[in-house]
């Protein structure tokens, strides 16, 4: 199998800017290509990446690979794209966005790349995957009623659940590794915060209020606090500080990047 490019989006600074670093220096020939569409996604014990990789057939797909570079094995193979892989917290799957079947959809496998199964089958755009804990169920953002608003759909059958109602733009959710929770963004680009749910739909809360732009928003292994970008831009320059609130109450802090 040949080497595969690697896809680094966009978006990625938004859900995955403190791994974008590390990203752009792994050992991946023959040079890293930029694309809107794409993500990446580290595994939940720091030794693998997913990635969506434009192979030699110019067909995008999901890849993982170790962080040294080696051992990447392609997962997906269908015509379209594939791209966006989101790990489980057991690190046993991984979801992802396609448009195998026409339309941008959610997709669950297992993270040998077996047992390929569409969760989604509505006529809108899909997309922003997070799996609960132990794969059971993602959330994502559809547009099918129009509007990007958050779902959170079983994997082995069953309807999804609208979780939020707004008239502005609600996207990138994350599952609570127990699966009871789901934080996302609200607002438009440039002055979003973190709002936090309950997997019912009931519970809505909004965590944080500063200005700017927070992003990203990811439990910490313990689900008791939830980590984020607070982005601070500057003239033409943005700058990303990681953030910590604590759900037990209290403020937000500021942390040190390496300890995200």
């Amino acid at each position: 199998m040949g080497r595969a490019r690697l896809l680094v989006a966009g978006t990625a600074l938004g859900a995955l800017a403190l791994s974008a670093t590390a990203v752009a220096i792994l050992p991946v020939p023959p040079k890293l290509r930029f694309g809107e569409d794409a993500a990446i996604a580290f595994s939940p014990d720091g030794t693998r990446v997913a990635f969506a990789g434009l192979g030699n057939d110019d067909n995008v797909d999901v890849y993982v690979m170790s962080l040294s570079g080696r051992d990447i094995v392609r997962l997906t193979d269908a015509p379209g794209t594939d791209m966006e892989p989101a790990w489980s917290a057991d690190g046993g799957h991984l979801a992802f966005v396609s448009t195998r079947d026409g339309n941008q959809e959610i997709y669950v496998m297992a993270i040998d790349g077996s047992g390929q199964t569409r969760i989604t089958a509505d006529g809108g755009f899909d997309d922003d995957p997070s799996l609960s804990g132990d794969g059971s169920e993602v959330a994502y953002v559809s547009m099918r009623d129009g509007n990007p608003e958050v779902y959170l759909a079983p994997t082995h059958g069953g309807p999804a659940r609208r979780l939020t109602v707004f008239a502005g733009v609600d996207t990138s959710p994350s599952v609570s590794p127990d699966g009871r929770l789901v934080v996302f963004q609200r607002g438009p680009a440039g002055s979003q915060d973190i709002w936090l749910v309950h997997a019912d739909g009931t519970g809505l809360r909004r965590l944080t209020r500063a200005s700017g732009a927070d992003i990203g928003a990811r439990f910490s292994s313990s689900g008791s606090s939830v980590r984020y970008l607070h982005v601070r831009r500057r003239g033409v320059v943005s700058t990303y500080e990681p953030w910590v609130v604590p759900l037990s109450g209290g403020p937000a802090r500021r942390v040190r990047a390496s300890r995200v």
